[in-house]
């Protein structure tokens, strides 16, 4: 699978309150706030649409197993692609896995940060709906974390230098 990225690191917010984010043993959920080690990504083009995000600490893919489960992965494959779209009211993202779209499957975050199964999730609900925020940087949507600048230190210490952008 051949991918390439145009902005490489971001943070998610989802509308429920809470940065996506995969921890060390491949558990997805929220982080209470921006800046969390766990809820940095790499993000990559793998079609017109069509993306990995990869957890920069964990080095988890965000991936959905055929029973709707939300988890991490060390191993890059299919159930890694998400479809990257708006929502009805085009002010969010929402993904949709590839190999699940006909189904209408989204990722999602509940009320109390933990993942929501993918395949009892609608693209309207509010618990799909996420704010991506360029690290860094500003993100097109506003929204909690948007603008401004991102803590250097923690750049620095997931390996990314100014020089030399994401560390081996």
């Amino acid at each position: 699978m051949s991918t390439f990225s145009v902005f490489p690191l971001r943070e998610y917010y989802c509308k429920s309150g809470y940065y996506l984010k995969i921890d060390g043993d491949g558990e997805v959920g929220g982080a209470n706030q921006s800046g969390d080690k766990n809820a940095v990504f790499e993000v990559n083009t793998v079609t017109c649409g069509v993306v990995t995000l990869k957890a920069i600490k964990s080095g988890m893919y965000l991936a959905v197993d055929e029973k709707g489960k939300t988890h991490g992965q060390a191993q890059l494959d299919e159930s890694c692609e998400f479809i990257e779209k708006f929502d009805p009211s085009g002010r969010y993202t929402v993904f949709q896995p590839r190999r699940f779209a006909a189904q209408g499957w989204h990722v999602a975050l509940g009320r109390h940060g933990q993942a929501r199964p993918a395949h009892k999730i609608e693209e309207d609900q509010k618990c799909a709906h996420f704010i991506p925020r360029a690290v860094g940087g500003v993100s097109s949507g506003g929204g909690p974390g948007a603008g401004g600048g991102f803590d250097l230190d923690l750049l620095e210490e997931l390996g990314f230098t100014s020089g030399t952008g994401l560390g081996s």
